[in-house]
């Protein structure tokens, strides 16, 4: 068994193009989109129906336990978001220093509020999914 040249780059199509030949060419083995298109029948654009048949079950009903979690996207952007109005309500608040315009206090603040708002709206979202002890 021979081992192959590593000092030669490997191509996906096979042979390296030569100089001047169009990156653009397509494949050879890739169909074009006439040919997918035109192979296509017209009733399958038709979306499917799906046919879903009970069975039942020889053990009779059976319990489910349904885990119910937080949608932690929902918390985090929660958090962010109240970060942001946070934000904007501290910078109408305090007056201008003359040192920073006040977009640039509005973003700076916006910022950090926004990451320390997600953050707290996650560690929200991971109390409240955190299961309740019993007593």
């Amino acid at each position: 068994m021979t081992e192959p040249d590593v000092s030669e780059p490997v191509h996906p199509g096979g042979e390296p193009r030569g100089l001047g030949e169009s990156l653009d060419a397509p494949a050879a083995d890739v169909p074009t989109v006439d040919e997918l298109t035109s192979a296509t029948p017209a009733a399958s654009t038709q979306p499917e129906v799906a046919v879903v048949q009970i069975v039942p079950d020889d053990a009779g009903p059976r319990r489910l336990a349904l885990r119910r979690a937080p949608r932690y996207r929902a918390f985090i952007g929660t958090g962010a978001i109240i970060g942001v109005v946070l934000a904007v309500v501290l910078t109408a608040l305090f007056p201008d220093d003359g040192r920073f315009s006040t977009a640039s206090v509005m973003g700076y603040l916006a910022v950090s509020l926004a990451l320390v708002g997600g953050l707290l709206g996650g560690a929200v979202a991971v109390l409240v999914e955190r299961p309740r002890r019993s007593r």
